[in-house]
């Protein structure tokens, strides 16, 4: 504000008027000082505005729809604009008319105000609310950040390291029979793994944290006859082992699991849990309706993996072997010794070495779909980061500004307590000991605001509690520290005046 950055005091306007300048004058040039200013703010607003919104554009999730053509609108920059600049003419124009009324003589008694006193409740008021704004959204954002730190610690089920990644769909009119395509995944396999530097090789029906799960998910039912919801997942019997989904209990999927055989599946530890119990499901039937009924024995239980993402609990799943349930598309998972991505032209030319004209491709690594899962998670403390940075750089302007200011207008009075033999210690533990007092304020003033603003977030938290000590304490001591520095610079610059100097200036 004008009457905060600029030195409009009673003493300056009684001398101007004593001078015989016009109250008109005197306005004319305030709101033009207070016009300049605010278009100068908004200026560099605008072009902090670009640079965040090329941030957000580079940075955001590709599921926000036409996020490259995100750009800062021209109208809305011309609002900002006008408000800015009507803002400054406001606040330029603001000090007239709070002394308008108040005779010439009583200015003078205007520099016996104490520093505790030298601001005013507009300017505190000001402090207080720009201290307790950033609190709110370094809470929002700390939060953000907790939640991401918990998700990626957590277990996926699986090793995440060295995988490469593809999408195979065969076309129907090619491939209309059963043993067509088991061949041509048996032979993609085969030639997968004779590659040098390929550990191990699998297929998927649904890639893990991918997303992507069954359409709809199918019912179990048990000998008893109860039904379960579960998701199926078709796999190649090497599947577990390249991701290196541990056994838990019974045997994997061996070649011989193949169409003409037995019907056998393996189940995740939730659905043994959920179904089952503490009874041992080895050797249990279930039966699903796909086309028909499908009925087989589970062989084999196998740990807990994330599909859909780390957020999500592992629900219930049911593999079944590749050969007994084959499909027209799966996803290939191949590990390899050294960096994914330096295979991708060889287990390209693998697979068009049996079908010159099958598509292949895009490829991605494990860590890239993780990354991609945590995206959405990663852009929202994006932008919560963006604006309470943006806050805590406006709360910190603006306690150097007011200090500045009472600092140059209390200059007699530290030259007087200077005098009087006042330390520069006592002197710098004045103005910043003021300035902290109104921080404090801010502080728990920002802090009951953020227990409020915190309960419209959580439902977009994960693994931390709405009110996480960590990160108030962390959104409490990094405004605190911001307003500490913005404070010392002015209390340091009082503390070093020369008494003399002060007094014969005045």
């Amino acid at each position: 504000p004008r009457s905060t950055l600029f030195p409009y005091t009673t003493l300056f306007r009684s001398v101007r008027l004593s001078l015989g300048s016009s109250k008109l004058r005197l306005t004319r040039q305030l709101v033009t000082e207070g016009t300049v200013l605010a278009l100068l703010g908004a200026l560099l607003g605008c072009a902090v505005a670009a640079g965040c919104t090329d941030l957000v554009r580079r940075l955001g999730p590709a599921t926000i729809p036409r996020l490259s053509e995100i750009t800062v609108d021209g109208r809305v920059l011309v609002f900002a604009i006008a408000v800015s600049v009507g803002m400054g003419i406001f606040f330029g124009a603001a000090p007239v008319f709070r002394f308008a009324g108040m005779p010439l003589g009583e200015s003078l008694k205007q520099g016996s105000r104490s520093i505790g006193s030298g601001l005013g409740a507009f300017q505190t008021s000001l402090i207080v609310a720009e201290v307790a704004l950033s609190v709110v959204l370094v809470v929002g954002a700390g939060l953000l950040i907790r939640s991401l730190q918990q998700l990626q610690r957590v277990d996926p089920g699986f090793r995440t390291d060295h995988l490469l990644i593809t999408r195979i769909s065969l076309p129907f009119n090619k491939y209309k029979t059963d043993q067509l395509l088991e061949g041509f995944w048996r032979e993609a396999l085969r030639r997968v793994r004779e590659i040098p530097g390929v550990r191990s090789v699998g297929f998927t029906s649904e890639l893990p944290l991918s997303g992507l799960n069954n359409p709809t998910p199918f019912k179990a039912n048990t000998a008893a006859g109860r039904p379960y919801v579960t998701f199926v997942r078709s796999i190649s019997p090497d599947y577990p082992v390249v991701m290196n989904i541990p056994l838990r209990a019974g045997r994997l999927f061996t070649a011989n699991d193949r169409d003409g055989t037995p019907n056998v599946m393996m189940i995740n530890q939730a659905f043994a849990h959920d179904v089952f119990g503490n009874e041992d499901p080895i050797g249990k039937h279930l039966t699903f309706q796909f086309d028909g009924p499908y009925e087989g024995v589970i062989v084999g239980v196998i740990g807990n993996v994330h599909h859909t993402s780390l957020a999500a609990d592992p629900f219930r799943e049911v593999y079944l072997p590749l050969e007994q349930s084959t499909l027209l598309a799966y996803h290939l998972v191949v590990r390899t010794e050294g960096d994914p991505k330096a295979f991708v032209t060889q287990v390209r030319a693998a697979i068009w070495a049996i079908d010159r004209d099958q598509a292949v491709g895009p490829f991605s690594t494990m860590g890239e779909i993780i990354h991609q899962g945590l995206i959405q998670q990663r852009f929202r403390s994006l932008v919560l980061g963006l604006f309470s940075a943006i806050a805590m750089a406006v709360s910190a302007i603006g306690l150097y500004g007011v200090l500045s200011y009472l600092v140059s207008q209390r200059t007699r009075e530290i030259g007087i307590r200077l005098a009087m033999g006042a330390s520069r210690g006592q002197i710098l533990n004045l103005i910043v000991g003021k300035a902290m007092t109104l921080t404090g304020i801010g502080l728990l003033a920002g802090g009951l605001c953020a227990l409020a603003f915190t309960r419209l977030i959580s439902q977009l938290l994960f693994g931390v509690g709405a009110v996480d000590p960590a990160a108030f304490s962390a959104s409490f001591l990094l405004p605190a520290a911001i307003a500490l520095l913005a404070s010392y610079m002015p209390a340091r610059r009082a503390s070093l005046v020369d008494p003399v100097r002060a007094l014969r200036n005045e």
